[in-house]
């Protein structure tokens, strides 16, 4: 089998399965919380998103989050697999004490060229329409306002912060402190060292990652940007093991796509740079997606740029791009665990340590 299975071409993460094993950190009602089903209405009232708002109970003084999952179509939990990694966020933090509001992403339930029409500044218009719902809200009016977010959701969060004065901090999961373009080469190195690929053959491969990406920068036209990317992958593919009629038909789709091309060009760092509220990044050390030591780097680089001293960036041992516990680079599918307890925990710490700040 070629090298090329491989190439971590974008963070879409196509984690379907016909089986929907149990997984045991899955939360089962009754919960000793409120439960409220919600919609909130989208920019210009161009539609709407339906989510779930979880209130502790008895409470009346509690900070609100809002969850922004990663790349790809997502609904209210992130599920994949089986798999609910927001849920049992939102369960923990709000028996912690937090209310917690998730939202189906826009248009996810639709096919998957309607969703990736959109790019991650229309995600970013709906946060904030999701920050304004929750202001109009008695509960959560007056609430500090933390957004948390996963893989590109933290890109999501990041814009929205910088754009708005009521945040009162940012949390980044397993998030990119660079384009899209640079993270990928980053990624794709980091796989081919990992995977054994000789060097002379590593280099040939990531020629062809920055020729690609040189491809995506200079698009003019579908058709021109497909005919090019399928000249491009047969130059380097074509007549090895290493070809693969799926590989070639992804690139010349991906490269069409108005939210591949954004992520491509759209750079975390001009955002994080106008950020000084609280903010904590985090990153699996077992992470294949986004690189931990190179993003987490980059991302308090940036924040130090803005004058920002609230920040934390924590490394965290045997976790992976999926928030999972994970002892080594094991499919995600193949971890029975939703989501990481060490991470949990520090969350609930943080954000509750967060609040005490400002009641002093």
């Amino acid at each position: 089998m070629g090298y090329l299975r491989f190439l971590p071409m974008s963070l879409i993460f196509l984690l379907a399965s016909c089986a929907t094993p149990e997984r045991p950190q899955t939360p089962r009602a009754p919960f000793d919380y409120e439960v409220r089903s919600v919609v909130v209405p989208m920019d210009g009232g161009s539609g709407e998103l339906k989510g779930t708002l979880t209130l502790p109970s008895g409470k009346r003084d509690f900070p609100v989050v809002i969850l922004v999952g990663g790349s790809g179509p997502n609904n209210r939990d992130e599920e994949w697999n089986g798999h609910k990694p927001f849920l049992v966020m939102a369960d923990y933090l709000t028996r912690k004490g937090i209310a917690v509001l998730r939202l189906d992403d826009r248009d996810y339930d639709k096919s998957a060229m309607k969703f990736y029409g959109s790019t991650t500044a229309d995600f970013s218009r709906d946060l904030s329409a999701a920050a304004d719902f929750l202001r109009g809200l008695d509960e959560t009016a007056e609430a500090p306002l933390g957004l948390i977010g996963h893989s590109e959701g933290g890109i999501v969060c990041a814009m929205t912060a910088s754009e708005r004065n009521d945040i009162a901090f940012l949390i980044l999961l397993g998030t990119p402190g660079f384009p899209l373009e640079t993270n990928t080469l980053l990624a794709a190195e980091a796989s081919y060292v990992r995977n054994g690929v000789p060097k002379e053959e590593r280099e040939r491969l990531m020629g062809f990652h920055r020729e690609y990406a040189l491809l995506v920068s200079g698009y003019e036209d579908d058709r021109q940007a497909r005919e090019d990317a399928k000249a491009l992958y047969d130059s380097y593919f074509k007549g090895t093991p290493a070809w693969s009629r799926k590989d070639r038909r992804d690139l010349i789709t991906k490269i069409t796509l108005p939210w591949f091309r954004y992520m491509n060009r759209n750079d975390p760092s001009e955002y994080l740079k106008k950020i000084t509220v609280p903010v904590l990044a985090v990153a699996g050390d077992l992470d294949t997606a986004v690189p931990p030591d190179e993003n987490l780097t980059a991302i308090g680089e940036s924040l130090a740029a803005a004058g920002n001293s609230r920040v934390k960036t924590v490394e965290l041992p045997n976790m992976n791009h999926m928030l999972q516990p994970a002892d080594s680079f094991l499919p995600y599918e193949d971890i029975n665990e939703t989501i990481s307890p060490s991470l949990l925990k520090l969350l609930g710490d943080w954000i509750l340590d967060r609040m005490e700040d400002l009641h002093e």
